[in-house]
């Protein structure tokens, strides 16, 4: 049984302020190592564009709807002191949110032993409202 790994373009298109420790250039290194000889076996594939009910399982409709009000067409806002969108961000996190459960319905259907979900930006520290 093989390992899946998801990732899309779009997730390099969520842009940090300069110095930002959580920057593409990090997805663009996770993706140069992985297309090294040694990770042929992987099975690849597209992360789809998640749903909003996917997303309202883990955060409230109210915050969801802010996020979605505040994302900018040009330029950056800020959602707090650390956390950024820029024009790409919502689509990346939908990739991100969409790579998430299919790898999860992957692995669970049993066509997949496990899986790797290389996307940005990184959501361990959301919360329901945050």
């Amino acid at each position: 049984m093989s390992t899946l790994l998801l990732t899309h373009p779009a997730c390099l298109d969520h842009v940090t302020p300069p110095g930002h420790p959580e920057r593409a250039d990090r997805l663009r290194a996770i993706a140069e190592v992985l297309s090294e000889p040694r990770f042929n076996g992987l099975a690849r594939g597209e992360a789809p564009e998640g749903s909003l009910d996917s997303v309202t399982l883990c955060h409230n409709e109210h915050y969801i709807g802010e996020l979605r009000h505040i994302a900018p067409s040009s330029g950056m806002v800020y959602v707090d002191g650390d956390t950024s969108m820029s024009p790409g961000t919502w689509e990346a996190v939908m990739r991100g949110v969409g790579g998430a459960v299919a790898a999860t319905d992957a692995i669970m259907s049993g066509n997949h032993q496990n899986a790797f979900v290389a996307i940005r930006p990184p959501g361990h520290h959301a919360e329901i409202n945050k």
